[in-house]
Formats: C-alpha cells, sequence, structure tokens
C-alpha cells in the first residue's frame, strides 16, 4: 500500500481542471497490470483552497490525498518515477506548482491526514472516491472546526510580531529624539539602558531586564554611535 499527498498550485494559464483530472486517473492507474475492478480500492480526496493560514485570500491551489493498495505482481510506487510522469506530461515542476509525498507507512494519525484536505469546507471539495458522504460531512466537520482555532491562532501570534515590531520603532524614534536633545549630545551605555527601561515602565510594560543590554547595542546601531562592522565583531 501507498499514501499520497500532493499539492498543486496552477500558473498563469494553466488549465486547472485538466490538470488535476489528468493526475487523479494517472494514480488511479499508476500500477499495470491489476485485478480487475482494482481501480476501485484506490481512496481519494482532491479539495480546493483559497484561503491562508490567516483565512485571507491567496493563490488558489488543490490538495489531493490517496490511498493506493499493493496488489501481487505489482511494482512498488516510487516518489522519482511519479515526479518524472508529471513532469513530462504536465510540466509540473518546483515547489511553487506541486509538492508530492509518497509514505511506504501508513500516515501516524491516518484520519488528520484524510482531514486535511477538507479543511477549508465542503465546497471545496471537488471530488473523491473510497468514501461516504457522511463521512466526508464528519471530515468537514472537525477539520473546519481545526481550521478554524489555527486561524485564530495564527492571527494572535502574527499581532504580537506585529506589536512588538511597532513598539519597537517607538522605542527607537524615541531614543533618537533623547539624542538630539542640546543638552545631551551623546548619550552613555548607562543613559541609553535607563532610558531604555523608561520607556518601557512609561508604555506600562516590565522591562526585559536580562535583555536590555542586547537592546542598548542594537539602539546604539540606530543612533549611529556603533556602526555595522563593530556590532557584527560584538554580536558574533
Amino acid at each position: 500500500m501507498v499514501y499520497i499527498d500532493l499539492r498543486y498550485t496552477p500558473q498563469e494559464n494553466d488549465e486547472s481542471e485538466r490538470i488535476y483530472l489528468y493526475i487523479v486517473n494517472y494514480l488511479k492507474n499508476v500500477q499495470q497490470e491489476r485485478e480487475v475492478g482494482a481501480r476501485d480500492d484506490v481512496k481519494f480526496i482532491v479539495a480546493q483552497e483559497q484561503f491562508n493560514k490567516f483565512g485571507e485570500k491567496t493563490h488558489l491551489h488543490y490538495h489531493m490525498n490517496f490511498y493506493i493498495p499493493h496488489h501481487p505482481g505489482n511494482d512498488e510506487i516510487k516518489k522519482d518515477n511519479l515526479q518524472k510522469q508529471l513532469n513530462r506530461n504536465l510540466g509540473l515542476k518546483g515547489n511553487k506548482m506541486y509538492c508530492l509525498r509518497v509514505h511506504h507507512d501508513m500516515p501516524q494519525d491516518v484520519d488528520r491526514w484524510w482531514n486535511y484536505t477538507c479543511k477549508q469546507g465542503i465546497n471545496g471539495i471537488v471530488m473523491s472516491q473510497g468514501f461516504r458522504h457522511v463521512e466526508i460531512e464528519n471530515m468537514v466537520m472537525i477539520s473546519t472546526a481545526e481550521y478554524e482555532q489555527r486561524k485564530k491562532e495564527n492571527c494572535e501570534t502574527r499581532q504580537k510580531l506585529m506589536d512588538k515590531n511597532n513598539f519597537r520603532n517607538k522605542l527607537i524614534i524615541h531614543m533618537k529624539k533623547s539624542k538630539s536633545h542640546p543638552d545631551r549630545p551623546r548619550l552613555t551605555d548607562k543613559e541609553i539602558w535607563l532610558e531604555i527601561a523608561r520607556f518601557y515602565r512609561k508604555s506600562h510594560m516590565t522591562p526585559p531586564y536580562n535583555k536590555l543590554d542586547d537592546i542598548v547595542i542594537d539602539v546604539k546601531v540606530e543612533l549611529e554611535y556603533l556602526s555595522l562592522d563593530k556590532y557584527y565583531d560584538l554580536t558574533h
């Protein structure tokens, strides 16, 4: 048996329906001299996605998961051979166009592996085989709930990073204003350290005391007290 997952991202002017139908038909028939009716043993889900991990619109792409049972007398399905066929017949190559993985053992959490294709709803599922409608509905329910939770977490993480970057930019602006004060033509390391600590407190944040020495060095670069060459020597 073999489990295959493939992500296909259509490029401009691609006939995406023709391409994913070719992939499905090829993988259903990938083993030669199969027993009569063996193609019916193949299970697969093909689903399209239009949103990224933040829930924002992104490039249309397809996720295709296949289970192909092994039949006696057939050659083992190899990733290299599949890649050659996709390149030769469809011109698919490079991570932007597709990503292919072949598992010769059952994925550790095979239910979650199948569910992944269904995470953007029932309308995203283009075609499937080997699953009852109620099974698909259950997979969609589980995977969309997980996707919504992950999306929320990803957005929160990104917002924290943006807030951190915004705070850092405000700190640098504040320190440049302090530098230009006529009574302090050049700040000492101690003055920079204290000014950073005060800025944190004024922003109702506890200063990261164990990191302040590193922040002082960063600020000195932004204040042009320290060249990039010297910064490199200090940090490497």
